[in-house]
Formats: C-alpha cells, structure tokens, sequence
C-alpha cells in the first residue's frame, strides 16, 4: 500500500499495488481485479471508494481514496476494551455498511479488526475486498476445501471449506470483531494455540469466556452460533437491536433450575418469550400439584428407608436372640451344675460322719435347709431328702451330675 498525490488533481490517494511475485498467478490476478470492480461497485459512506484501477506489465494497482486515522485492531491494542458508547457508535456503521454490501450479493469472507478502519473523525471505512465473493452468481474462484479468511475470525463453515457460505458467515465473524472489541483480546490466542485447534474449537466449541453481565454478552452469542439459522438473518436485525437495547431479544432461552424430592437439580430451558409466563406458572403451581409430581421419588425413597429398617431390625433380633441364648441357657446350666455338686458335697460329708450328719445336722438344721435350700433353689423341692442316700458316694454323685449335664 502506498500514499500517492494526483499530479494534476493534487490530491493524495491510497495505492494498493499486487506485489510482482503474485503476477504470475492467473488466479491471484483474477481475484485482485474483481476486488477493484467490487469495492468500485459499491456505494456507501462507510465502504473504502475505489477510483481508478491501473494495469502495466506485471504490476496491477488499485487507486483509492486516501485515509487518515487507524483500523480497528490498532485502536484496540493503544486504548484496551472500547467503551459502550464508542462500540455502538462503530458498529452502527459496520453494520449498515455489511447490510448494503449484503444487498448487493457480496460477502466479504475476511472481516477483522485490521480490516475495518476507523478516521480521525470516528467515521468507519470497510477495507479489503479481496477475497470477497458474489454469492448470487455461480462463478467460483476458490475451489472445495479451500479455506479462505483469518483464523480466529473464521465460520465454522469457512474451516470446513463449505461450498454455499453466505452472508451469515459475515455476521459470525462481526460477533468475533464485536467480542475483541468489548473484552480488549481475541477469543482464541494464536501464540499459543495451533491453527488445528482454534479451528477445532470453532467448530465444536461455544466462544468461550463470553460475559453475560455485559450489554453484548447475548448478542455475541447469538452472532456467533455454530448454525447459521440460529444467527442473526442479516445484519439489520442486528442493528435493530443495537439501535434499541429495549427490545433486545437476543437471549433464546432462559436457564432455570428445578430441584426434585431427590434433591436433584433438573437444567431447563426456556424461551425468552415464554419466560414470564413459564415464571408465573411456576410460581402459582399449587403445594398439592407439586407433591403429586413427586410422589414417585418420594415413594421410592420410603420403601428403600423401610427396606432399610427392616434388615436392621432383623439383625438386631438375630443378636439379641444369639446374645440370650449364650448368656440366658449358660447361667441356668451353671446353677443346676452347683445345684447337684452340693448334693455330692452333703453326702461326702454323710458318709465320712454319718452320726453327726444324721443327728446333729439333720435334727438341728432341718428347718433351716427345708427354709434355706427351699428359697435359694427351688428346684430342690422336687428331690426329697431322703433320696440323697441314693448317692453313696462322691463316684455316684460325679456320675449323677454327669447324667444331669446330658439331659
């Protein structure tokens, strides 16, 4: 590009000359000529006006009118995220000059801040058509496959070299520009990221890191949809909505959370134009409605706690049971076990003195063991006090008791 002076005008122009290593290519050329006769075509304040077009023995030159000011990217870069009312005030003019070139039947196919240029007046001035397209005709100068534009400025049907790219393509990359534009960076870094996978993300991926919080939050979002009918239809559309932030209607859903009996948070979408009346019916759901629509969970929940309980219980039982039996059956064993060695122990004594036995301690004492023995045993009463004879001797007794253990 080259800044020249008319020598009998005396005005400066802008030159842009096709470097002489691409003079050769037949398709390079093509291409630069129907660039001059776009942009000499087209009629609007804020497109670059092409004056002249020269054409000399490998050189080709377009003659514009001369700018002064910066592109868009260079102001970004000095002056960091744009403000509000800068922002509205550039794309007011980005827009309406991208609905009339759409007008026409021209997509420009590589719209980025460096091509959009801004004067020292704040006027905008759409540079570059170079790689712009007649999408009304059937002509082709790029083949299938072919990607043409920027990288990160790129559609998602542009990395995948679609054949039928339209106008809407433009307006994905305007929702890139106008994400650059408020945030002060790009959405993917080509410093760190291969060309692979911005493209892989374009294509996959939401742009990401978009700020809902901010006036242009929905509307990079909407412009930048992976599908081109979910995008603005054109360009108008979109400058209605920056013209009248009231009616801004550029939020598709609304995200709400419903939590089950469960406790299970349930994502729903709404649409935005359903959104206060799905509000209100939310709001004057009725208690009882609300219980029936969870009584399946609720339902399944007392049975699992019921089932629950259940196995406890059994198993409390089973120890309890385990427990009695261990401890219950062993002590009334131990007592009859005492129980019959006293018997032994009487009648060893019996017969190493039988006199004193049979005359002091049965004459003496025999109310005292019918009260005593009675009480703390009762199971004596059933054995009378003459049967202990039976016993003879301590190897009878051991014999009895062993008797006594098997019953």
């Amino acid at each position: 590009m080259y800044e020249a002076e008319h020598e009998m005008l005396e005005n400066k122009v802008a030159i842009k000359v096709l470097n002489p290593v691409l003079s050769n290519n037949a398709q390079i050329i093509e291409r630069f000529k129907n660039e001059a006769k776009l942009m000499a075509s087209l009629n609007h304040p804020n497109i670059t006006k092409v004056i002249d077009f020269d054409e000399q023995p490998q050189q080709l030159s377009i003659i514009m009118e001369y700018l002064v000011g910066e592109d868009l990217n260079a102001k970004i870069k000095r002056e960091g995220a744009l403000s509000e009312r800068v922002t509205d005030e550039l794309f007011k003019q980005i827009l309406s000059a991208f609905q009339y070139a759409h007008n026409q039947g021209i997509i420009h196919r590589d719209i980025k801040p460096s091509n959009i240029f801004i004067l020292e007046n704040g006027q905008v001035k759409i540079l570059d058509f170079g790689i712009a397209k007649l999408y009304s005709q059937n002509n082709e100068m790029t083949q299938t496959g072919t990607q043409m534009g920027t990288p990160v400025y790129m559609s998602p049907e542009q990395v995948r070299a679609e054949k039928s790219i339209d106008y809407r393509s433009d307006i994905y990359s305007l929702g890139v520009t106008l994400y650059y534009a408020t945030t002060g960076k790009a959405p993917y870094d080509q410093a760190t990221d291969s060309q692979f996978d911005i493209f892989n993300k374009i294509v996959y991926s939401p742009l990401p890191n978009i700020n809902y919080q901010n006036k242009y939050g929905n509307i990079i979002a909407k412009a930048c949809e992976k599908e081109k009918s979910d995008r603005f239809q054109h360009c108008d559309e979109w400058l209605h909505v920056v013209e009248n932030p009231s009616s801004q209607n550029t939020e598709p859903e609304q995200t709400i959370f419903v939590q089950n009996a469960s406790h299970d948070s349930t994502k729903i979408e709404i649409p935005k134009e359903q959104n206060t009346k799905a509000n209100e019916e939310i709001i004057s759901e009725k208690p009882d409605e609300k219980r029936t629509s969870e009584l399946p969970s609720t339902k399944k929940k007392k049975i699992k706690s019921l089932f629950v309980v259940l196995i406890i219980l059994a198993v409390a039982i089973a120890v309890f049971f385990i427990i009695g039996k261990t401890t219950g059956f062993g002590s009334s064993k131990s007592n009859e076990k005492e129980n019959v060695n006293d018997p032994s122990d009487d009648t060893t004594e019996e017969d190493e003195d039988p006199e004193e036995d049979e005359g002091t301690e049965e004459d003496e004492d025999s109310e005292e063991d019918e009260g005593t023995e009675k009480d703390e045993d009762p199971e004596w009463d059933e054995v009378p006090s003459e049967d202990f004879g039976a016993y003879g001797s301590s190897e009878d007794a051991d014999s009895s008791y062993q008797d006594f253990s098997r019953r």
